[in-house]
């Protein structure tokens, strides 16, 4: 697992200033994962302090669907499981946001969120991104829930997508090639109003590498469109 994040720089230009309990988060995640935490000192603009966390893990997405399912379905208890599923990232998260410091030594609790979450398996990459804040953090479990319900829709002729974006957003001021355009949500300057969760539930944006294919998976009416679109990743 990899997390990364931007940080301020202080006044001397040579230091920064941190999340107060970023040591015991490092400790809690190296119990559970192979980990590595960066951080890179920028300006005082927007987007600092976001958490982008990306997880590896030898499986397929057919493997790590019917994992989703079956430790849901039947609640199975199992600390392995737990480390898939993201548990134990979540339950340090919690516990660094829980923690305070009104010394003005360290950065702000407030403003600490995780941005994006990719999943990267063996065959395709799925990229989880925040449409208000804590959204990931209160909808991971649903989200991946309904992945598992769909995944075999966004197979096309045997190809697995070589990425999910979850959710692409229908951008009705943008056009590529005079085709509707579907994006990712963008982390500074977005226009459209994400701050339902049900954003999460209307479209995924899919690319296909072998087949140079990308498409929309219209996840309430089940719908795989292909070529009509055309998709960015953000």
């Amino acid at each position: 697992m990899r997390i990364h994040y931007d940080v301020h720089t202080k006044g001397d230009g040579k230091s920064f200033l941190d999340y107060y309990g970023m040591n015991a988060f490092d400790e809690d995640l190296s119990k559970e994962y192979t980990s590595i935490i960066k951080t890179t000192p920028v300006g005082l603009g927007g987007g600092a302090y976001q958490f982008v966390i990306d997880f590896f893990t030898n499986h397929t997405l057919k493997d790590y669907c019917e994992i989703i399912m079956g430790y849901f379905l039947e609640k199975t208890i199992d600390a392995t499981l737990d480390r898939l599923i993201l548990k134990p990232l979540i339950s340090a998260y919690k516990k660094l946001r829980a923690l305070t410091d009104d010394s003005g030594m360290y950065a702000r609790k407030e403003v600490l969120d995780i941005w994006r979450i990719s999943i990267e398996l063996k065959d395709t990459i799925v990229f989880i991104y925040s449409i208000y804040p804590q959204s990931i953090i209160e909808n991971k479990d649903k989200i991946l829930i309904q992945l598992a319900k769909s995944y075999k829709n966004l197979i096309v002729e045997g190809e697995i997508p070589s990425s999910i974006t979850i959710p692409a957003l229908y951008d009705e001021q943008n056009f590529g090639k005079g085709k509707p355009v579907y994006r990712a949500p963008l982390e500074i300057g977005e226009m459209i109003d994400t701050s339902d969760v049900k954003t999460y539930f209307k479209y995924w944006g899919l690319n296909y590498q072998y087949s140079h294919k990308t498409g929309v998976y219209d996840v309430e009416e089940e719908r795989l469109v292909l070529g009509e679109y055309d998709f960015f990743v953000g």
